[in-house]
């Protein structure tokens, strides 16, 4: 079972990123407009589920269920410690459909009457 639920509209998909030791991540923008603030999510997907974010429709509406992770680094023993923490995509749910796109209409400046 995941930690959370993030619910928000797919912003932006990124393509796959692979690391030395073949490690592998991609990254989905996802924005949640429904709180207070609007808040902005990046949440990946890893390993042998990258290409499940393929699924991903831009501006539909989905629920994410995540795993949080985090881990320290440390550049050298005299410097700080920086701390980060990964949302990593468990399952999903499309709950929502892109608003329709915009048509674009033509028309032959003879037909127009001014």
């Amino acid at each position: 079972m995941a930690d959370l639920k993030i619910t928000g509209t797919v912003m932006k998909v990124k393509d796959t990123e692979t690391f030395k030791g073949g490690f592998s991540k991609r990254a989905v923008i996802v924005h949640d407009k429904n709180k207070k603030y609007n808040s902005d999510y990046e949440v990946y997907f890893t390993k042998d589920d990258c290409v499940k974010a393929d699924d991903l429709k831009i501006n539909s509406t989905y629920e994410f269920f995540v795993w949080v992770d985090s881990r320290g680094w440390q550049k050298d023993p005299q410097s700080d410690i920086k701390y980060f923490v990964s949302l990593n995509v468990d399952t999903f749910n499309q709950i929502g459909e892109a608003p329709p796109q915009a048509q674009t209409v033509t028309y032959n400046n003879a037909e127009v009457p001014f």
